[in-house]
């Protein structure tokens, strides 16, 4: 974290990633140490302070599902079942919590709120700022689809051709899966 190539060129380019990384490490730390709902709220923080962060979203999805369930004692199956529920309920509430106080201020007034989700979900900047722009770039050498197609359609068919584009993916996945019996190996392929 103190790594000065790291802080000269991201604070140079005005990124600060190394402050989302920081919080994403210290809820991490806190993961390992035992303290589930204490590192659910720094990371929380991290993907509230840079999107980026949103990479490690499943990754922690997984390893606190994991983490909660393997914390139960064997005893019998409905008061395992009950407590892991229990622990997911407390997870779930330590997060909603955080997310509320981070985005209170701009709850209250609406206006700001939109402003809000128009900046995170950039929509109408267009195709080729957004997070799928590869896809468009490169079709637009054939296709000018500035040109010869109106924004707002674009964005209706945005969503179908990025599941076109992903289905060999999709497809392979849900074959993998299918032939998987533990849910572990996902991870290690």
């Amino acid at each position: 974290m103190l790594y000065p190539g790291l802080i000269s060129v991201d604070s140079g380019h005005f990124q600060y990633n190394h402050l989302s990384l920081g919080l994403f490490l210290f809820s991490f730390t806190c993961f390992v140490s035992n303290f589930l709902k204490l590192g659910s709220v720094f990371f929380v923080l991290a993907v509230h302070y840079k999107q980026i962060e949103l990479y490690h979203a499943l990754p922690v999805a997984v390893y606190l599902l994991s983490r909660s369930y393997t914390e139960l004692f064997p005893s019998s199956a409905i008061k395992s079942y009950c407590a892991w529920l229990r622990q997911l309920l407390v997870l779930f509430t330590c997060v909603s919590c955080t997310m509320f106080v981070l985005w209170f201020p701009f709850i209250y007034t609406r206006s700001d709120l939109f402003q809000i989700l128009r900046r995170i979900f950039p929509f109408y900047r267009g195709l080729f700022e957004d997070k799928v722009a590869n896809l468009w770039c490169s079709l637009n050498v054939l296709i000018k689809l500035k040109k010869n197609f109106d924004t707002l359609f674009l964005l209706r068919i945005r969503p179908s051709v990025l599941l076109w584009q992903e289905n060999p993916v999709l497809v392979s996945w849900l074959l993998i899966i299918s032939n998987v019996r533990s849910v572990n190996v996902l991870f290690c392929v």
